[in-house]
């Protein structure tokens, strides 16, 4: 079942600022303006074709280019889990209905009737380069390399719990494992080495993600210590409010931008970006109770996803998904975007009017001015569009064109 839908709602929004504001664009998605089959979103991933998948508690949806793609066999199952294996297949995990596989044809599931699953509520699951792939459950994981599976509990482990609530496998095949209340776990060479509080500098033995950057270090998201660093070794840096400029002391989950950026979903002050050094900034409900619809709807972010155009997507607990793009990455659009799709706004400077043409049909057209507020916001269906300017003030404005999958912008000069 297949569902094509625009941009259903732009609002240029400020932000709630640690040490800098930072303008995007933010859009909402949810059951009122979407096919979205609820709005507690619970998973997200980025597929090998840059398409978004979309887990909630009533069922899977992939998103791209305007297009949702609804897989009719997981209506109804409550999604927790979204990863791609090297063939380019979804794996997903459920709460109490185990995971399911994609193959070319149809759909696997399996559950612990029919495999040796510990546990039918699926957590997180991971593949390391070799194809093998990990699936965390709240019972132990299963490790599932050419068809054989090895299950991993306490009672074969070193492990001090069995709840596995995030898993990350790297370019050197080596798997570690977060756990609740269980600490973060490493498995080399078929040993587990056991990181706690108690014994190491990990500040929190829950461990809701794991991610790594560029420079190799492991990314913890923490649900009562913020985010940490740790160097695989003895170096630990920790991000929360005593050491850091981190608004949160609450991480759900963790996304690294292509531009080396932090996000981090937070329980309780919305999307958190750290930019490095002493930048931090978070976008969240500031200035309630508000009507203008220009903030995030609730604090509480669940999950990320970066995708290659530099677009953050996150899940607002029960209140749909978020769509955020900043005004850097817009204007960071290289020549090489310009010149795939040209647009052509004149005259420019401009007075009572301009003209926007582009190659195909335009989704939306923004303007902006210089305090990063959207003055004005149309829908068009033309690739050639006249747009007054009568009722905005002279001044430099940034118009911001979503022609497609991309956002170009150029600036325009009102007099």
């Amino acid at each position: 079942m297949i569902y094509r839908i625009f941009l259903v709602l732009i609002a240029f929004v400020s932000l709630s600022s640690v040490a800098k504001a930072q303008p995007h664009v933010l859009e909402v998605y949810n059951t009122d303006n979407s096919p979205l089959p609820d709005d507690n979103v619970r998973a997200l991933a980025i597929a090998p074709d840059s398409s978004l998948w979309i887990g909630t508690e009533n069922g899977l949806t992939a998103f791209k280019n305007g297009v949702w793609d609804i897989v009719d066999t997981l209506l109804g199952y409550q999604i927790r889990a979204i990863a791609f294996d090297t063939a380019g297949h979804a794996w997903v995990g459920t709460f109490l209905n185990g995971f399911w596989v994609q193959t070319d044809t149809s759909w696997i599931n399996y559950t612990t009737s029919s495999s040796t699953l510990p546990d039918d509520f699926v957590r997180t699951i991971s593949f390391c380069p070799n194809g093998t792939a990990w699936v965390g459950t709240v019972g132990g994981a299963v490790e599932i390399s050419n068809g054989i599976w090895k299950v991993y509990r306490e009672t074969n482990t070193n492990w001090f719990v069995e709840h596995i609530t995030s898993s990350y496998c790297g370019p050197d095949n080596i798997v570690w494992l977060g756990g609740l209340n269980s600490g973060l776990m490493r498995q080399q060479d078929t040993t587990w080495t056991i990181y706690r509080h108690s014994n190491s500098g990990l500040p929190d033995n829950t461990v809701l993600d794991i991610k790594r950057n560029n420079n190799g270090d492991y990314l913890l998201a923490m649900p009562a210590s913020g985010a940490a660093a740790f160097d695989g070794n003895l170096g630990w840096v920790y991000y929360n409010t005593l050491t850091s400029n981190n608004p949160s002391n609450s991480i759900n989950h963790i996304a690294i931008g292509n531009n080396g950026y932090l996000y981090f979903a937070s329980a309780d002050k919305g999307l958190v970006v750290y930019e490095g050094g002493l930048d931090w900034f978070n976008i969240s409900t500031i200035s309630r109770p508000d009507t203008s619809g220009t903030f995030l709807p609730t604090e509480q972010i669940l999950q990320l996803a970066y995708d290659p155009s530099g677009v953050i997507w996150a899940s607002a607990a029960n209140e749909g998904l978020l769509r955020i793009e900043f005004l850097d990455t817009i204007n960071s659009i290289s020549n090489q975007s310009f010149n795939q799709n040209p647009i052509s706004i004149y005259p420019n400077p401009a007075q009572e009017y301009c003209i926007i043409e582009t190659p195909h049909a335009v989704a939306s057209i923004s303007f902006i001015n210089v305090l990063g507020q959207v003055v004005f916001n149309t829908i068009s269906s033309s690739s050639k569009t006249k747009v007054p300017l009568s009722h905005l003030p002279k001044g430099t404005y940034i118009v911001a064109v979503q022609i497609g999958s991309e956002q170009i912008s150029q600036r325009l000069t009102k007099y």
